[in-house]
């Protein structure tokens, strides 16, 4: 019984806490290495801490507000690494001249205050506001201990 009500109340918990962002870019971004700079905020919802956005456009970066099962996404014509603090999770390419669009992305346990950004490695990244080319977007799946 015990282990049934730990499970309950961890589902009501991902109900009652929500975490998700969408951030896109307005104009287009060359500084290689650098954290891209989702500067158009589409959603940034985090009820886990109010106060904090989940996704802060000044640095780039979403810090997981609280331990869960994450599902994060760039998407766009560029050439990036998904990053997980200092660490390559995954990486999307075009890597051709015809400006066709890729992806990456990924299903990450994260403990709070991990980091999660996106680097551009080469070239450049398209952004043009309001048909939101490049987009960087997550959201909880679920809490975890």
């Amino acid at each position: 019984m015990k282990d049934f009500t730990s499970r309950l109340l961890l589902i009501l918990s991902v109900a009652a806490a929500q975490v998700s962002f969408m951030a896109c870019l307005s104009k287009s971004f060359v500084e290689r290495d650098d954290a891209i700079l989702f500067d158009d905020i589409v959603t940034n919802q985090n009820d886990e801490q109010a106060d904090e956005p989940a996704y802060n456009p000044t640095t780039g970066r979403f810090i997981a507000p609280a331990n869960g099962t994450y599902r994060v996404e760039n998407s766009g014509p560029l050439f990036v690494h998904l990053m997980r603090n200092e660490d390559i999770v995954a990486s999307g390419t075009n890597h051709d001249d015809k400006f066709e669009t890729t992806s990456c992305n990924a299903v990450l346990i994260l403990k709070k205050g991990e980091i999660i950004w996106v680097r551009l490695k080469h070239g450049i990244v398209f952004g043009g506001s309001p048909s939101h080319y490049s987009a960087f977007s997550g959201f909880m799946l679920a809490p975890t201990s």
